[in-house]
């Protein structure tokens, strides 16, 4: 029985989903923990606001690892995009919003406050797409070499 062969991006891959998903989750609950400017002394969060600022960053990782790794039959193109906007793109701009008011909070200029969650969030879904990629690129070698089940013949090239 062959073993499964590492590939020096997959730790670079979940290293960096798990880094982007702790700085959107980070983000996110810091941005709903702060007091707003014209809050009393005695302001606290509502805990229900810091769990859903917390859920929000996994709602997009987890939509998008069910749109994107489910073989979904032709008939359901059309639900799966809808999906895909409900799940994914809806919780993405709530994020994007969270951050950016913490960064504009912050002091940081409009582009900053812009680029930041972007950036953030941009590093999540390469890291997600890295996986998807290699896992597509472990198959396709399996397939070529005549692997069993489960064995991956891995070429650097």
């Amino acid at each position: 029985m062959a073993s499964r062969m590492k590939h020096p991006g997959r730790a670079w891959a979940y290293g960096g989903a798990l880094f982007a998903g702790a700085l959107s989750i980070g983000g996110n609950v810091a941005s709903v923990a702060m007091p707003p400017p014209d809050a009393p002394p005695d302001w606290e969060p509502s805990s229900w606001k810091l769990g859903f600022a917390a859920v929000v960053p996994l709602l997009v990782i987890v939509g998008f690892e069910i749109w994107h790794r489910v073989h979904w039959p032709r008939r359901y193109w059309f639900a799966r995009w809808v999906a895909m906007v409900a799940v994914i793109a809806a919780p993405a701009v709530v994020s994007f919003q969270h951050m950016h008011d913490l960064m504009i909070r912050f002091d940081e200029s409009h582009l900053v406050a812009a680029l930041v969650p972007v950036g953030i969030d941009g590093l999540m879904l390469m890291a997600v797409l890295a996986l998807k990629a290699q896992a597509e690129a472990d198959q396709a070698a399996a397939e070529t070499n005549g692997a069993a089940d489960g064995d991956v013949a891995y070429s650097p090239a």
